[in-house]
């Protein structure tokens, strides 16, 4: 099966991103110094710090996921059929995604994690996990079943729910970094800091009363979903698996908030929504690349 490699790239990615999120919850992104790719100016530092290892592991994970991001691009494209031009275009995206996101982690560790820098890095690494995903889903070619009819026309509004909740996903994960990077989180909680992006209290409040409404309305779109794959005749268990991962990732980020951001349930909530954005990629993915295949198949019969 062609995609095989290409999943298990998406898979790693998601194990990195959680290495990163502890990283950051953990603080332990300033326990290398500003020293980069080497850390505290040794390529084999201290690793009797827990802080530092934390660090040096999550740094050697993004040079092995860089060097697989690398070899999935290039065996997609040379698995590639002629008439797949989207697979050529997500290899060739995976690849700028994983160079800017480097570009930007070693910036953000050489300025010294600036308050609020760190959410770019974030936003990439998650639009990165989406161009892989999709490259999945292209290269697997799932299989469709006819659909009745009756409700063809159920289709194109099922796509449009199934991209419009990823997007609304993707800004509710948005929210949620920039406002924990940002030192909002601190303000808000009254956690101590050191360093914050702005000093508006009500700024914070804004931002964590936006977040929450987001989670909320992602549960209910997740509904919507479900409708669509019932009239379809869909297999609804990836929208179902959605729906629970998108309600733990709220009841973390409550416990989040209750605990004042203790780093367990800190990394577990930024996992879950991760976690969640891949399943919706998923949808996204079947939605779109099963409809363009078939389309291609009736172009070729009726030429």
């Amino acid at each position: 099966m062609r995609h095989r490699f290409s999943l298990f790239t998406t898979i790693f990615t998601i194990v990195v991103l959680a290495l990163g999120n502890l990283v950051v919850a953990t603080g332990a992104g300033e326990a290398c110094g500003s020293d980069w790719p080497r850390c505290n100016g040794s390529y084999i530092p201290d690793l009797t710090d827990p802080l530092v290892m934390i660090e040096y592991i999550h740094r050697l994970g993004v040079a092995v996921l860089g060097f697989l991001i690398l070899a999935n691009a290039i065996l997609a494209w040379r698995r590639r059929e002629p008439h797949e031009k989207s697979i050529g275009q997500l290899a060739l995206a995976s690849l700028v995604l994983l160079l800017t996101q480097a570009l930007v982690g070693g910036l953000n560790t050489m300025l010294g994690t600036p308050a609020g820098f760190s959410t770019l890095d974030v936003v990439i690494s998650l639009a990165l996990l989406s161009s892989l995903v999709w490259l999945t889903v292209a290269l697997k070619r799932p299989q469709l079943d006819g659909i009745p009819e009756r409700v063809w026309h159920l289709r194109k509004p099922y796509r449009r729910a199934a991209v419009t909740f990823f997007l609304a996903l993707y800004g509710e994960i948005f929210l949620g970094a920039f406002f924990k990077h940002s030192r909002a989180s601190h303000l808000h909680f009254g956690v101590p800091y050191d360093r914050i992006l702005f000093e508006s209290s009500q700024l914070a409040e804004v931002l964590y009363l936006i977040h929450g409404m987001f989670a909320v309305a992602l549960l209910v779109s997740a509904g919507y979903l479900i409708f669509y794959e019932k009239q379809l005749g869909y297999s609804r268990r990836l929208s179902y698996l959605m729906f629970t991962l998108v309600g733990i990732d709220t009841l973390l980020g409550i416990i989040s908030s209750t605990t004042q951001l203790a780093v367990f349930v800190s990394s577990m909530h930024m996992l879950f929504a991760s976690l969640s954005l891949l399943i919706s990629g998923w949808i996204v993915g079947t939605a779109v690349y099963t409809e363009r295949r078939l389309q291609i198949g009736a172009d070729r019969a009726s030429g």
